[in-house]
């Protein structure tokens, strides 16, 4: 069964490696999303079924971050 985060990277990417063509800020900024994904869906205690609420939350903050220079 694939985690949260392996089925968001393939939806996001179309496989496990940053597709070619994509800048490398792209690349980062994905990365980053998907780490910060798959934090969300271990505090919530690996419970499966919110992937995409888990995939935007970590939009919003990793924008927030780089908005805010972290």
């Amino acid at each position: 069964m694939k985690t949260a985060t392996s089925r968001i990277s393939t939806l996001i990417r179309g496989g496990p490696r940053p597709a070619a063509g994509r800048s490398v800020n792209d690349q980062i900024y994905a990365q980053r999303v998907e780490k910060k994904a798959y934090e969300l869906y271990e505090k919530r205690g690996c419970r499966h079924g919110c992937d995409w609420q888990d995939w935007f939350e970590a939009e919003r903050i990793v924008e927030q971050e780089m908005i805010s220079g972290q």
